[in-house]
């Protein structure tokens, strides 16, 4: 630790937080091994389109009823999953930039007769792709559903008959986690900054600071405004 610290300093970071993951216990676990920078107080995740940084659920299970989601971005790509959650009864919630437009995949069920078609696509906003940032608020109760880009509210509600979102063992931002399905690998994971994201009322980055000190995954100072996520 005092090692690291030092070899910090060493390159003029005077202003330095090292913190360690301890994983798989904790919330927070990185599918790949990653050097993450760090700055005190910071509330900026640099993605560079390699990782994704994953919410694991406690109890393996999430159904909920409600649901907020609210985050904020800026890329200068034009394609690129944001966050991706998914469950083995066919439910999913996928936000993803298409074409420098927004856009929100959910599916609350469906049944495999077909009488019961959850999926539902809705688009928003256009030229996402400036490097601006861009504050998204998704507000889900049952099946009716606030999507908010930039203060422009868009109402909807999701096709077929179930009210419940029912995902399994985390969800991930920055991409969606490499499942071998053709439909997973021919999306591109985002590349750009994330800010001050929230999964119903938990904060990602308070958990980030709430993790215990254990030499896997060290993070150090980049510059005075991003967290960097890099291999």
């Amino acid at each position: 630790y005092k090692t690291e610290l030092e070899k910090a300093y060493s390159y003029g970071l005077d202003t330095v937080a090292c913190l360690f993951f301890k994983w798989p216990q904790k919330n927070i676990i990185a599918h790949q091994q990653c050097y993450l920078l760090f700055p005190l107080g910071a509330d900026v995740i640099n993605f560079d389109g390699h990782v994704v940084l994953p919410y694991r659920f406690r109890n393996k299970k999430m159904k909920t009823l409600k649901d907020v989601i609210s985050l904020k971005f800026k890329t200068s790509e034009s394609e690129g999953v944001i966050f991706h959650g998914e469950g083995q009864q066919g439910d999913y919630i996928t936000l993803e930039l298409k074409k420098a437009k927004l856009v929100l995949n959910l599916n609350l069920g469906s049944n495999q007769l077909g009488s019961i078609y959850g999926h539902t696509s809705v688009m928003t906003g256009s030229l996402l792709d400036d490097h601006h940032w861009h504050s998204i608020i998704i507000e889900r109760h049952g099946r009716n559903i606030n999507l908010t880009l930039d203060r422009h509210m868009q109402h909807f509600r999701t096709n077929g008959e179930f009210d419940y979102l029912d995902l399994d063992y985390e969800i991930t931002f920055g991409g969606m986690p490499f499942s071998g399905k053709p439909s997973s690998n021919s999306r591109k994971n985002f590349k750009g900054c994330m800010e001050s994201i929230n999964y119903n009322v938990y904060s990602l980055h308070k958990v980030l600071l709430t993790i215990c000190m254990v030499p896997l995954l060290l993070f150090s100072l980049c510059n005075s405004k991003h967290l960097h996520m890099k291999r």
